[in-house]
């Protein structure tokens, strides 16, 4: 075991394995593979006096994507919220949602990287497993791998030494440089070039030679890449490139490797990022279901139907939480801020708080039609049935307890100094002193002695008269 680590550190010091460097009698310019160190295979160039210079074996990306993760389990269909009605009624349970669908199937693994931790040494490997953890540097198109590089099986034909890109993960905006170093046993003069293609065979572009003979590069957008094979995924996906070169007798190398394409985990479709109000794709990223979006309640709707921002909680200065009773998202709303809102189909009833917890001193006071402002001073509640509401704090009238999990428990109330006139709490409704004051069938009462006089339930109030 020592004398292996000895042995290793002395290769390392030398750079290269004997025989790496100071090699015999070659053609000025000529590009020959040499082991490195890694038991991947660098490059090395003849100098201007005719003897291979040292072995490079700098790291480049290859490898095919890791395993796959699993898909995301499936999401169950979109709750419903809980209805609210007019004082003095109860809500109508949400109703619940359709089954959830399944997950996407897993991506890959990043590009040339190992599991538990250890990281891939291909050096310059184009395929076959690195030496270090035994994953893949890649696979050859056409040929056999023989010593970690492709060579094609027809006699004299070239060999891609590296294959690399400059990065391993792009984004809208940027680009990507594709680098080879490619050899031909006939000589550098033999090779007449390359191109870059998908798996399906279409061509990105035609590789540029470099100052050095025998090294190609080529530069390509991430919209020049769209424009060949569509960008279109959930949060990143990994695309193929092969890199195929020809020498003038028709004999071809080829080299592969993948690059990971992301939005800093948005969906893309149709190759831009999605942003702003484009639910229709991010929400290909949430999932369906119901979502906090920016603190915006955010609806995903199943296929064909319209997805989109459900409340937009800023607007009035509140949050998007998950109410903890179901998980669902839903505004809390601070002091002052509305706490009902008339959805068409029925009124929902937002809760009150701030640093997103629900504050239990806090209650939801309406002010008419179907309209209330989160208040301070009222009393949380703790599930009471309708025959159960009291007065609380000899002001608020309770008309419903609306319970949002964890002991959250805020009243929808009515405040009786409010009205005018003189008028107290007692018992389940506002009680009117004063004659001529505004009254109503049930939530506001007159005093013994007076009567409610003109008061149409449901429609409009009366006034408070002297009994005869």
């Amino acid at each position: 075991m020592r004398r292996g680590l000895w042995s290793a550190m002395l290769l390392g010091l030398l750079g290269c394995h004997p025989g790496g460097g100071g090699g015999g009698p070659c053609s000025p310019g000529q590009v020959s593979a040499c082991a490195c160190l890694s038991g991947g295979r660098g490059t090395q160039i003849c100098d201007d006096q005719g003897r291979f210079g040292a072995c490079s074996c700098q790291p480049g990306q290859s490898g095919d994507a890791g395993p796959g993760a699993g898909g995301n389990p499936g999401m169950g269909g979109v709750p419903g919220f809980g209805g609210f009605r007019p004082p003095g009624a109860g809500g109508d349970p949400g109703a619940g949602g359709d089954p959830g669908v399944g997950g996407d199937p897993g991506m890959g693994g990043d590009p040339g990287m190992g599991g538990g931790g250890c990281r891939p040494d291909c050096g310059g490997r184009t395929c076959g497993p690195d030496p270090r953890c035994g994953r893949s540097c890649g696979t050859c198109d056409e040929g056999s791998c023989v010593d970690g590089l492709c060579q094609s099986d027809a006699p004299g034909a070239p060999m891609v030494l590296r294959f690399q890109t400059n990065v391993q993960r792009i984004r809208q905006g940027e680009d990507v440089v594709f680098t080879a170093v490619v050899t031909d046993p006939n000589g550098i003069d033999d090779l007449i070039g390359g191109q870059l293609e998908n798996e399906l065979g279409a061509t990105y572009g035609s590789f540029s030679t470099a100052a050095s003979e025998g090294s190609y590069s080529l530069r390509l957008t991430w919209n020049e890449i769209h424009r060949v094979e569509p960008l279109d995924f959930t949060q990143e996906a990994q695309r193929a490139f092969i890199a195929r070169f020809f020498d003038q007798g028709g004999a071809e190398a080829t080299a592969r490797l993948t690059l990971t394409f992301h939005c800093d985990g948005a969906p893309v479709c149709n190759g831009q990022c999605a942003a702003g109000d484009d639910w229709s794709c991010r929400c290909r990223g949430l999932g369906e279901g119901i979502h906090c979006v920016d603190e915006r309640v955010v609806v995903c709707a199943g296929a064909g139907q319209e997805s989109g921002v459900a409340f937009d909680c800023p607007q009035f200065g509140g949050q998007c939480i998950r109410r903890p009773a179901d998980d669902v998202p839903i505004c809390l709303m601070p002091a002052g801020g509305p706490c009902l809102a008339d959805t068409g189909d029925g009124v929902i009833a937002f809760p009150c708080g701030q640093n997103r917890a629900i504050d239990r001193n806090m209650g939801c006071v309406l002010s008419g039609n179907n309209e209330g402002v989160c208040t301070r001073g009222v009393p949380g509640c703790a599930g009471e049935q309708a025959g159960d509401f009291e007065c609380a704090n000899d002001t608020f009238v309770s008309l419903q307890c609306l319970d949002y999990g964890n002991g959250n428990g805020q009243r929808i109330a009515f405040n009786c100094t409010q009205i005018d006139g003189t008028a107290s709490c007692d018992g389940d409704a506002c009680v009117q002193q004063d004659e001529f004051s505004t009254c109503t069938d049930d939530l506001i009462v007159c005093r013994d002695g007076l009567f409610c006089d003109g008061a149409v339930p449901g429609e409009s109030a009366g006034t408070c008269q002297a009994a005869e």
